[in-house]
């Protein structure tokens, strides 16, 4: 069996198909209609069918940021904190 981990603060928008084995990190929200195919990073913004990043928040400037798939952060990875409780949209 491979459970669905859904961390805390996430905002998982209506309709959302979350496929088996999948990890949404803390504090991400994921849009309305999106199908969840593989994990979405801390702090991040997943919209679509299969469900992409297009914003991430950083820490170090206090800002959200646009971004390809490709400049996505690992889940793993840490972003230097540990609270997901920052501005929203």
């Amino acid at each position: 069996a491979c459970p669905v981990k859904i961390c805390d603060r996430v905002w998982i928008g209506e309709g959302v198909a979350i496929l088996k084995g999948t990890t949404i990190g803390e504090g991400s929200i994921v849009g309305a209609g999106s199908v969840v195919t593989r994990d979405i990073p801390a702090c991040s913004v997943a919209v679509g069918a299969p469900a992409r990043v297009v914003k991430r928040y950083e820490w170090g400037t206090s800002t959200w940021v646009k971004c390809n798939e490709d400049a996505s952060p690992a889940l793993g990875q840490s972003s230097g904190r540990s609270s997901a409780v920052f501005p929203m949209l």
